[in-house]
């Protein structure tokens, strides 16, 4: 076939030679063609090696097979992954067309190949998770009554979608997160605000309560027993450090920006804070999606822009009003927050205890 100038072969094994020698219905041999799975593939293997050994490396070289014969004691799909795997490892095996199920009688030839009036593209799925499993890197087939293709490819696409969120959505929650903010426990003062913290006229801060590690569930104020179950911490009695509840208010419209720090934006930022709106509104930065009478995980991201800065304050939305807040920072990277993630973050500046 190659000195007449095709391009290569497809090697047949569903319901043939070679995958008789696979599946353990048809191989009842001895070693070391039969038993296990390494005798059983060996048949299979040196034809492999044979073709190679006759044709070279020009030759494109496919095998059409089932990866599942769908038939009690025959080749399972465990074994079929394997048998990928094997193929795949050879380094003698162009593509993979994966198929599923027998065809030693004719209503079995009809799952294999559908007739009309079944289901389009059975094995399609099946090949999907085969190539996951077990040649990713190699060039992998499925046929079998492919109807409707531009359908079954958007179907395919959104679910690879789907996958693609879900692996972002994790890293991102595995990211390392560091905090370029001081002072996220809100510890001391700077005249009436929280220590290395600023803020815009008109506005009045009060310490309202501590919140301590050590303290049973049943032992903890109301208020902190609705902030650590918004926080995803219900009925914790330990965690790292002590930090502070605050209420800030305002009486005046202007100057409209509240409670601040000056951070950097030449990387990717989360702003957020443990908020309860008690009154007016407030909006933007840390305070951003603010509830009233309800502690919530409030924030904004903003993106990477070179020698750019903010001051990460929230804005007044209403002449008065007041919130208490928890926990606010500036963090490097895109902490979803969207899914409840937040806590206290190692700090990155001048001392390890900010």
């Amino acid at each position: 076939m190659s000195a007449a100038g095709l391009d290569g072969i497809e090697l047949q094994a569903y319901g043939h030679l070679m995958d008789q020698f696979w599946s353990p219905l048809t191989n009842t041999l001895e070693s070391p063609y039969g038993g296990s799975l390494n005798n059983r593939i060996r048949f299979t293997l040196e034809v492999l090696q044979a073709i190679r050994d006759r044709v070279g490396e020009k030759l494109i070289v496919g095998v059409r097979y089932t990866a599942d014969e769908a038939f009690a004691g025959g080749i399972s799909p465990t074994e079929g992954i394997e048998i990928s795997k094997i193929l795949r490892d050879t380094g003698q095996v162009d593509f993979l067309n994966v198929i599923r199920g027998h065809i030693d009688t004719d209503a079995a030839l009809t799952d294999v190949i559908p007739i009309m009036g079944m289901n389009s593209s059975p094995h399609l799925d099946f090949a999907g998770a085969v190539r996951e499993a077990s040649s990713n890197n190699l060039t992998t087939v499925v046929d079998g009554k492919i109807q409707n293709i531009d359908q079954r490819v958007d179907q395919r696409v959104d679910q690879s979608q789907v996958q693609v969120d879900g692996f972002i959505s994790n890293a991102r929650k595995e990211f390392p997160f560091y905090r370029i903010t001081k002072n996220q426990l809100l510890t001391g003062t700077t005249g009436s605000v929280p220590s290395h913290w600023s803020s815009g006229g008109g506005t009045s801060f009060t310490l309202v309560q501590s919140v301590n590690t050590g303290t049973l569930w049943e032992n903890r104020t109301a208020e902190e027993q609705a902030l650590l179950t918004a926080i995803g911490r219900s009925g914790v009695q330990h965690f790292l450090r002590n930090f502070n509840i605050w209420k800030m208010e305002w009486s005046t419209p202007t100057p409209s920006h509240t409670m601040y720090q000056q951070v950097n934006l030449s990387t990717i930022t989360t702003v957020a804070a443990m908020v309860k709106l008690l009154s007016g509104s407030l909006s933007g930065h840390w305070a951003q999606g603010a509830v009233l009478n309800e502690w919530k995980l409030t924030g904004s991201h903003y993106g990477r822009t070179n020698l750019a800065y903010t001051h990460c304050h929230p804005y007044r939305g209403s002449p008065t009003g007041s919130i208490l807040f928890a926990l606010p920072a500036c963090v490097t990277g895109h902490v979803p927050i969207e899914d409840g993630v937040w806590g206290e973050f190692p700090y990155i500046g001048d001392t390890q205890n900010d």
